[in-house]
C-alpha cells in the first residue's frame, strides 16, 4: 500500500477508530442477547431484529464517518494541506487514498457486522411455519437493508472528509454528515411494523430501497468529484468560524471556495444561469 499510494498507507495505520467500531458492535450483540435471555423467544422478532441491526449501523455510520474524517481535520488544523498538496501526490490520489485506507480500517468490522446481520436474519426462521415465497421475501428484505446501511456509511464518509477539509473537527463533521440519514429510522419502523405480519406479503417500501442506494452511489461519486476539484482552494481558505450560519446545513450545492483570496463566496442556486 505504502508503494502504490502512500496517503492511504497513512491513513489505514490509524486503527482506533475501528477498535472503538468493533467495541460498539460487541455491545450491541451483547445488549441483544441479554434482552433474548429476558424475554425469551419472544423477543425474536423480525422488527425487533430489524430495529437491532438499525441501532448497530447508526452508531457505526458515526464512528466510520469520524474515522474518514479524522485524518483530513488533522492536516487541516495543522496546516498539513499546504505541505501535502506540494507533494508528487495528486489531489485525486489524496482523496482516493483516503477512501483506501478506511476501506482497510474497517474491512474487519463491516464483515462482523454483517455476520451479525446475518444472525438476526436467521433467528427468525426457526419460529413458526414458512413457506419458500415467504423466506424469499425475507431475504430480499434483508439483503437490501444491508446494502442501504453500506450505501449510507460510504456516502457518510464521503461527506464527512469534505465537511472536516473545512472545518479541521471530525466529530462535528461526522454529526452533520450522518444528519441527514435520522430518516433511515422511519423507513425501518415502517418496513418493521407491516413486513410478514401473515409472512405472505411483500412490505412496500421495499420497492424504493434500491433506488435511494443507487442515488447514494451517484451523490457519494459527486461529493467526491467535487472535493477534488476544490481541495486546494479549500485549503486557502479560513477555517469557518464556529456558528457560522452560511455552514448550518452544508449543503454542497451551495458552499464553495472562494479561490485562493481567504474569501468565501456562496453562489446561489442560480447563479449558472446568469
Amino acid at each position: 500500500m505504502l508503494a502504490q499510494n502512500p496517503f492511504a498507507w497513512v491513513a489505514a495505520r490509524d486503527r482506533g477508530p475501528a477498535l472503538v467500531a468493533q467495541t460498539y458492535l460487541s455491545v450491541v450483540a451483547l445488549v441483544y442477547l441479554g434482552l433474548f435471555c429476558i424475554a425469551g423467544p419472544r423477543w425474536l422478532t423480525f422488527g425487533n431484529a430489524l430495529l437491532t441491526s438499525a441501532a448497530m449501523h447508526i452508531g457505526l455510520n458515526w464512528i466510520t464517518a469520524y474515522g474518514a474524517g479524522k485524518r483530513f481535520a488533522e492536516e487541516r488544523q495543522s496546516g498539513g494541506f499546504e505541505v501535502l498538496l506540494t507533494t508528487p501526490l495528486s489531489v485525486k490520489e489524496i482523496i482516493e487514498g483516503q477512501s483506501k485506507g478506511l476501506i482497510v480500517q474497517f474491512k474487519s468490522t463491516w464483515c462482523l457486522a454483517t455476520i451479525f446481520d446475518i444472525m438476526l436474519a436467521c433467528s427468525n426462521l426457526f419460529l413458526g411455519p414458512w413457506n419458500q415465497g415467504a423466506i424469499f421475501i425475507y431475504l430480499l428484505v434483508w439483503t437490501v437493508m444491508i446494502l442501504l446501511w453500506f450505501s449510507i456509511q460510504l456516502d457518510t464518509a464521503a461527506r464527512a472528509m469534505w465537511i472536516s477539509a473545512w472545518t479541521g473537527r471530525p466529530g462535528y463533521s461526522a454529526v452533520q454528515a450522518m444528519r441527514a440519514y435520522f430518516w433511515s429510522l422511519c423507513w425501518i419502523v415502517f418496513i418493521s411494523q407491516g413486513a410478514f405480519r401473515g409472512r405472505q406479503t411483500t412490505p412496500f417500501g421495499i420497492f424504493f430501497l434500491p433506488v435511494i442506494i443507487l442515488g447514494l452511489f451517484g451523490s457519494r461519486r459527486t461529493l467526491r468529484e467535487k472535493l477534488t476539484r476544490e481541495l486546494r482552494d479549500i485549503a486557502c481558505a479560513p477555517i469557518p468560524a464556529r456558528g457560522d450560519k452560511r455552514f448550518k446545513n452544508w449543503d454542497s450545492k451551495r458552499i464553495f471556495p472562494p479561490g485562493r483570496w481567504g474569501y468565501l463566496e456562496l453562489r446561489p442556486a442560480d447563479s449558472t444561469r446568469a
